[in-house]
């Protein structure tokens, strides 16, 4: 399991998601101009609701295997895909 979750792995972090990006530099932008308006609470309380990162990026897989008495778990950061094949 160890080797093949060297294998598998790929990418050293996600992507960054751009919606989120958007509204940071909105909020950023607001601030500077306009440093008392009331859409600037609006779209941070927004973008609490959107992960940072892309949960879906194709060039990020991790793989882990826990082990425990005579249970394990295999977990895996990738596509429905990736998880049957290594099922299998």
């Amino acid at each position: 399991m160890e080797t093949l979750g060297e294998k598998f792995k790929s990418g050293i972090k996600r992507k960054r998601n751009k919606e989120y990006d958007a509204l940071t530099s909105k909020i950023a932008w607001l601030q500077k101009t306009k440093p008392k308006n009331p859409e600037i609470r609006r779209l941070a309380i927004e973008r609490r609701t959107i992960p940072s990162v892309d949960m879906f990026d194709a060039d990020f897989k991790r793989l882990m295997y826990i082990r425990y008495a005579d249970d394990f778990v295999i977990l895996v950061i990738g596509s429905l895909n990736d998880s049957k094949k290594i099922k299998h």
